[in-house]
């Protein structure tokens, strides 16, 4: 399970090493360097997860454009795993399909351990992988910086409103069990408004 019942918050004193599934979800919100901006921390992806983001899911073209964009205005940073990385890299993506991780997701995990920074990663089975092997990872879902109160605030109910549902439609944004609740809220508060 990605997370306890307990959400955790965004650290304001490290980084968040975002997977190729992050990235479309955040592209997918259609509002994505507005909310890279509100989770003001610095926001990294290490090669290998940058190359699995292969469509906008918005345009259903290619992604090169809005990428560039966010790399240029120092929204998000391309990172290589070093050597410190790499071998824990290997550990998570050498095995049995059931007992490893993609390359993207491995190098997340290994980056974001090198580095102590928080794991963004909204697949439930590498969760459950990385974290069985590395229990100290600190991993969070897309979900949990759209949720975080400070983000909310700072970009405002109707960008919230919408960034989620767009993801929701044009990312297919996975919406966790314990999410749904909030999600429904949501939606449903600004459609009263």
């Amino acid at each position: 399970m990605i997370s306890s019942h307990k959400r955790p918050h965004l650290s304001k004193d490290g980084s968040l090493v975002l997977n190729a599934g992050a990235i479309v979800n955040l592209l997918g919100t259609g509002h994505a360097a507005v909310l890279l901006r509100a989770f003001e921390q610095r926001c990294v992806v290490d090669r290998k997860a940058f190359k699995q983001v292969t469509l906008d899911p918005i345009t259903r073209g290619s992604p090169a454009e809005p990428l560039n964009g966010l790399l240029k205005a120092g929204l998000l940073e391309l990172a290589e795993m070093g050597n410190d990385a790499f071998s824990t890299f290997v550990d998570l993506a050498v095995g049995s399909s059931s007992h490893s991780l993609d390359d993207g997701d491995a190098a997340t995990i290994a980056l974001a351990i090198a580095t102590r920074a928080t794991a963004v990663v909204d697949d439930e089975v590498s969760v459950r992988i990385a974290k069985g092997r590395l229990p100290s990872i600190r991993c969070i879902a897309t979900l949990d910086l759209l949720r975080d109160p400070e983000v909310g605030a700072r970009v405002g109910q109707h960008v919230l409103v919408e960034s989620v549902k767009s993801a929701l439609r044009h990312a297919r944004m996975r919406v966790p069990v314990e999410f749904r609740g909030w999600v429904e809220q949501l939606i449903r508060r600004r459609l009263a408004n």
